[in-house]
Formats: C-alpha cells, structure tokens, sequence
C-alpha cells in the first residue's frame, strides 16, 4: 500500500519565503537523477506525467538484469489524470529508464500521438534497446522503432537529444550530444551527430547523419542540450552545455554555446557563436537551463546554471539576448546572491527547473530546484519573480530537492498548475520526513488564478514558390502575456491528413489548440516560417500562440498548395544572394529580374537588372527574395 501523507495545513515559511501549501509528500516516490516530463500521452487534453531515473533504494520491484549479467535499478513511473476519479493514476507503461535518461518528445509517425527518443547516460552494453525511437500508442505505452543511418558504422547511444525540424522540410530531426568509452582510446565512440531525416514518406525513419565534426573533437559528458532560435529567423538553433573531458574544453573541462543554425545559407547547418570567449559567459554543466523572454522584448534570453570541472559550485548566470545574434551577461543583485552563486542539482537531465509563470501574471519567472550551500544550507526549491523588464524579485523558497526533476501538474484538479518534484532532500522545513540519503515525490499548491487561453493568431498568408512556401501570421495577443513574449506552435497537414512536422498540440475538435507538452512553440518566437523541398500536393495549415504558462490558443488555420507546374530546377542557374549590413546584393551571369516581397505578400521591388544588383533595405523584418534568370526562379528568405 503506498503511503501518502495529506498536509491539511498551511506552511508559513519565515525565510526568504512567502507561505506556500504543501499538498502532499510520497515517499514511495524514490527517484534519484530523473527525468520529469508533463506529457499528454493519451491525447485527452490533460497532461500527464512521466518519471524515469534511478532508484536509490534499490528495491527489488525495480532490478533490471542488464545482458552484461549485471543488476541495475531503474525506474519509470507513469501517471495518468483520470477524468472519472479527479486524480492521477498510476498506469501501465512498457517504457524503460535508464541512468539519468533523457527524453525529447514529437511526433515522427503523423498520428498527433506524442512519440519520443530515449538516451541516457546508463550503459548502452547493457541495456541496448533502451535507446532510440520510441513511438506513443495513445495509452501510455511506447513502441521502439528501428532508425536507419546512411552512415555505415554510426550508432545511435548518445546522452542527451532534442527534437526540430532544423532543414525546415518539415520533417522532425534530431541532434543527439555523447560519447562511449574512455577519450583519447581506441574504444572511443563519438555519437554526437544532426540527424536529418530523410524519410521517403511520413513515419518513415531514415536518417541522414550529418554535422559529426561539430562534436567529434570534444567528449561531451553530462550534456544538457535545448533547441532555441536567437534570432528569430524561423530555424532552430541548439545550446549546449556539457563537461569536456578532451583537450578542447573551454575551460576546466567545462562546455557552454550556442550552435546558429546557418539558415538560408545553408539549412540544418551549423556554427558556434562562442559566447564564452566573445561574450563573457561561463562554462557549466550539470544544472538547470532555462530559456524564455524574460524581458518581454520578442527574443530568447537564458538562465545557465551548473558546475564547471572540479568544482562542486554551481553558479546561476543570466544572459540577455540583444537581438544581433550576441548575447550580454546581466549581473542585477538578487540573481547573483549567496543563494545564486551556488545552487547546485547535479543532474543532467533537462527537467530540474523551469521559466514558467508561477503567479499568472504572464511573465515567465524562474524556479529552480537544488543543494543551497549557503543558509538555509538544504536541499530546497526557490522562486524568483519576473516583474517583465526582465528584472528579478528576491529569492522566495518552496518545497524543493536535489539530485531531482520538476513538474507542473494540475494535480488536484482546480484548474491551477502545481509544482510536483521528485529527489531528494534533508530538510523538514516543510516535510514530515526528510534526513540524510532520503528521497520522495512532493506537491506544492500552485496559488495563482487560472490562466486563460491566447487568442488565435490573425492575418495568416502562405506565398509558395517552387517546393517551397513561407507561412506567415500577425502577433496574437494574451490578456496578461505580452504579445511580443508569445512564442508559436505550427503544424502542416498533407492530403492524407498525415501530420507532416512535429506539432505538440492536439489539432481539431472540441480540444483543438490544447498543449500535449509544457514548452515554448516549435515556432519559437518567429511570426513567419520558411519550408522548403516539400513534395506535390495540397496541404493545411495551423499556427496556434502559446502563453507565459505553455497554454495554447486555438489553431487558425490556411491551406496551400505546392504545383507540379511551379517546381523548377535551379542547379544550373549561379546566383549568389548576400546581406550584410542591410546591403542586399545580387549576382547573376546575365540579365535577371528581381522581386523582394514582405511577410504580407507585397512586392516592394519588382524590376529587372544585368548581373548585379545592390540595395538598402530599411526595415526590419522578413523578405522573400525571388530572382528569376531565363524562366527559372531562385528564391531565398532573409531576416534584416
């Protein structure tokens, strides 16, 4: 019989703190280095809840007997909302965990099922099956697919992976970070890689690897990997912060960048912007990253915390992203603290905090969980309040722990988010147990009103050119975010009704718009998108806003269609296409005629010229640029 004890009173912290209820603990809960996810695995408009990581009791119940012969103790725990009984159960699940797994959830078979891929940093010569491609069935259970590679020899163990459609074909790609064996040896295993998917059809799981050199010359360990775009250009960029065991560590075996996605320059490419040795910022691993607009200007900023090498100081770093691609340290009092300046969780999954809007005002704050070793001297949680400029209140403590993931389930059904964390922790400030070693699931009570939904996006155009087309929409509107804060979520239908690209919202129904994960739009911040190399037909279109809290609007939706009688080859036509400092230059072998076309469809040039062409573009924003030579279109997107 598991025990659960119910807290009916009200806990006033007199630290650092404003009063919080602790609902309930759980001490059968055990879970050390695991991954927490809120997933709506079942698609009934309730998120649910998914637990992997290691069990520190070792309990018997969760031996795993590896084919090395060897026992491990992994552990994964499903939690299903059920409508009928208010509450979540526990449900049958044939996934498997592994030591400290990481899962990146999609939707690679077109189902509007949520799918996922599993690594981890346990041992793949133990438990092989344990990795990969594993695809949702809609009641809990996920299926493993075998993933093909054109690269003869690659492996697919990495520790750390994340879903985009980086090439923007609008096929889900994958970027997975690790390495097996000792650096340095014969037994050596890169498996860092952007796999591109190279399916023939929709579910179709072949992939193209690619991008190996950006990871061959490191041994990332402990990775923690997030798909972001800096610059709003609409591809997706990744961060990566990880330890370094080889020579080309940025500092004290540490790793911390960002890679920018080249864009129209060259799709699912890739190069570091080094914001450690450009920008002042600080390697780490093995902490917390968070990636949100905190300052309500319309770009991604980031909170990086983690240790760095031999050091067991975890620091708390805030990066203000200034909208040229570069990133400025900011160093306001109360994120740079005792308590910031050393706020450790030791787990390298990508679940141990989270920029959500604890308050429902519509700004994302910051909670983090972790070892403080400064007073209160525990393992705890704290709250930092975002009054929207970016600015922080002081530190407010809650229920918290280390070596631990962090949820936000409406757990008692009231329509509110609550913070459910599992790790482990020593402090009865708030818990009936608690002492050295020990572990157990906590929820605390989320306080604030319900959160209303985003209205829809409006104005929505789709311009087609070839294979190609540029979805765009005007900003929608929150009645608390700000509207330059609300990131997107788009998804691209085909005739058959197959869902094409990874889209994390159930589309169409009485549950249309509603969010599958809690994370920002595959859209990100962009208002316009560019997919290109799509296959002859006609498709439909959504494109939904998303919150401060991860809710989702609505889907205003279009359709378009890509025509046999459109689709040109360009391989002979030698155009070159550049932009710098808003200078756009043209050069072509011979007589051209030019187009630049805004978001909105208008063309705001449209004339001929002879090889080159150069011109100022004023205004900021997105432009489609269309030169045609000897009845052959080529067409590029650029972001001024």
């Amino acid at each position: 019989m598991k025990k659960i004890f119910y807290l009916l009173f009200l806990t006033v912290i007199t630290v650092e703190t404003s009063a919080q209820t602790l609902l309930q603990e759980i001490p059968d809960y055990k879970f050390q280095y695991a991954e927490g996810l809120d997933a709506d695995v079942n698609a009934d408009g309730k998120l649910d809840i998914i637990i992997g990581g290691n069990d520190p009791a070792t309990s018997a119940a969760y031996e795993r007997i590896g084919i090395d012969g060897k026992s491990y103790y992994y552990r994964t725990l499903m939690l299903i909302w059920s409508s009928i009984q208010n509450k979540f159960i526990e449900g049958a699940t044939n996934l498997n965990s592994n030591s400290r797994p990481y899962f990146a959830l999609g939707d690679f078979d077109g189902d509007n099922i949520l799918d996922l891929i599993s690594c981890s940093h346990g041992s793949y010569a133990a438990f092989p099956e344990d990795w990969g491609m594993f695809i949702g069935d809609g009641n809990g259970n996920f299926n493993r697919k075998e993933m093909s590679f054109d690269k003869s020899g690659y492996e697919f163990f990495p520790r750390a992976c994340a879903v985009a459609d980086f090439n923007m074909d609008g096929k889900p790609d994958i970027v997975s970070v690790g390495f097996g064996g000792t650096f340095g040896t014969s037994s050596y295993v890169n498996f860092g890689a952007i796999l591109i998917n190279n399916g023939e059809s929709v579910g179709d799981t072949k992939f193209k690897v690619t991008g190996t050199d950006l990871f061959e010359s490191h041994g990332f360990a402990y990775p923690g990997l997030y798909v972001l775009d800096i610059n709003n250009d609409g591809y997706p960029d990744f961060m990566l912060t990880a330890s370094d065991v080889s020579d080309n560590a940025i500092s004290d075996k540490s790793f911390f960048d960002i890679f920018v996605n080249k864009g129209i320059n060259g799709p699912g490419q890739f190069e570091r912007i080094h914001i450690c040795e450009n920008m002042g910022g600080f390697a780490q691993y093995l902490g917390p990253v968070l990636i949100q607009d905190f300052n309500s200007d319309g770009y991604l900023d980031m909170i990086v915390t983690g240790k760095t090498g031999s050091s067991s100081v975890s620091a708390m770093h805030y990066y203000v992203n200034k909208g040229d691609g570069s990133f400025q340290l900011n160093t306001q009092t109360n994120l740079t603290d005792s308590i910031c300046k050393d706020i450790r969780n030791d787990a390298s999954v990508d679940s141990q905090a989270k920029a959500f809007d604890w308050n429902s005002d519509g700004i994302p704050d910051i909670l983090i969980n972790g070892y403080v070793s400064a007073k209160p001297s525990t393992q705890t949680a704290y709250w930092w309040k975002n009054n929207g400029s970016g600015n922080f209140s002081s530190s407010s403590r809650l229920p918290g722990a280390s070596n631990s993931c962090m949820m936000f389930p409406d757990w008692n059904g009231d329509g509110v988010r609550d913070l459910f964390t599992v790790g482990k922790t020593t402090s009865t400030t708030y818990l009936t147990q608690g002492g050295t070693n020990y572990f157990e699931g906590m929820v605390t009570k989320g306080e604030a009103p319900a959160n209303l939904r985003p209205n829809a996006p409006t104005g929505l155009i789709a311009n087609t050119i070839g294979k190609s087309v540029t979805l765009s929409w005007n900003a929608a509107t929150d009645d608390k975010t700000p509207a330059a804060s609300l990131s997107y979520e788009y998804y691209i239908k085909n005739a058959d009704d197959e869902i094409i690209n990874n889209c994390r919202s159930i589309i169409g129904g009485s549950l249309d718009g509603s969010r599958m994960v809690l994370a920002l739009g595959n859209a990100f911040l962009a208002k316009s998108i560019t997919l290109s190399n799509l296959t002859e037909g006609n498709y439909t279109w959504g494109v939904q806003a998303i919150d401060a809290s991860y809710q989702g609007s609505t889907f205003a939706t279009g359709t378009f269609s890509i025509k046999a009688s459109d689709i040109t080859q360009v391989d002979d036509v030698k155009v070159i296409i550049s932009v710098n400092n808003r200078i756009l230059s043209i050069t072509t072998e011979g007589k051209a005629h030019l187009e630049i076309i805004d978001v909105s469809g208008k063309a705001l040039v449209n004339n001929n010229f002879n090889q080159n062409y150069s011109g100022f573009i004023s205004q900021k924003g997105v432009y489609i640029i269309v030169v045609e030579q000897n009845g052959i279109k080529n067409r590029k997107k650029i972001v001024i």
